[in-house]
């Protein structure tokens, strides 16, 4: 019966497509279904088998781009699509919530604003949706800040602008909302863009890159395990 719901969703899904606004979608269609990559990847999911997932990393080619459960150790789900936006990472969201993981890391943003045709506030929009729907399944979200681009991109001064300033609302809304996150940037990108002893072409980073990536999200699970530990002790 969950296999089937959970196929029953994807064609459900397929059929809402036209009528159902999202942020950052164009008027004749959203603008991730552009992406073959997206539905390919979508039409896979719904036939996965796994059922549970203690992590899931939910983002773009940047997120899928390394097998998480072996960098971490632990049992992960990757829901990475490359090419995919933030209104995509939306629409697919029960892909994410029917594992029933107790964490969420979301790396998002990129795609957006290269693309040149979403903002930085409508990105925040369907970002602030994505985590707010993970409060709501009583799934701790966590923040990985969009990562800056090299000198390599064409225009990579304002794609990094308009990155600071989505990375500026998500650092806000975290702390209001005392959700964790990670600023990558900080170590890979310190002077403000991606560096190429990071990254394979300025957008998409290497081994060492991951590594240090993968580092800083076991210590945040740790983190937040160990948080929760204590305040059901102290319960």
């Amino acid at each position: 019966m969950q296999k089937l719901g959970r196929k029953l969703v994807f064609i459900l899904a397929l059929a809402a497509l036209a009528t159902i606004p999202v942020l950052g979608a164009t008027s004749e269609a959203p603008i991730y279904m552009k992406n073959k990559t997206y539905l390919l990847q979508l039409a896979n999911q719904s036939h996965y088998k796994v059922q549970h997932a203690d992590i899931v990393m939910l983002g773009d080619s940047l997120t899928f781009n390394v097998q998480w459960n072996e960098l971490l150790g632990r049992n992960v789900a990757n829901r990475g699509i490359g090419g995919d936006f933030t209104s995509g990472m939306l629409n697919r969201l029960d892909y994410v919530t029917n594992l029933t993981p107790y964490m969420v890391f979301v790396m998002a943003g990129i795609n957006d604003i290269t693309s040149g045709k979403v903002t930085p506030e409508e990105a925040f929009n369907n970002y602030t949706r994505i985590l707010n729907r993970l409060e709501e399944e009583q799934i701790t979200p966590a923040i990985t800040l969009t990562l800056y681009v090299g000198k390599e991109v064409k225009d990579y001064i304002t794609v990094n602008q308009n990155v600071r300033k989505l990375n500026d609302y998500l650092k806000n809304y975290a702390n209001a909302h005392k959700i964790p996150y990670i600023d990558l940037n900080a170590v890979l990108a310190p002077n403000g863009y991606l560096l190429s002893n990071y990254s394979i072409d300025g957008i998409h980073i290497n081994g060492d890159g991951y590594n240090i990536w993968g580092n800083k999200v076991n210590a945040l699970i740790d983190q937040v395990l160990n948080s929760e530990q204590h305040t059901a002790v102290q319960k």
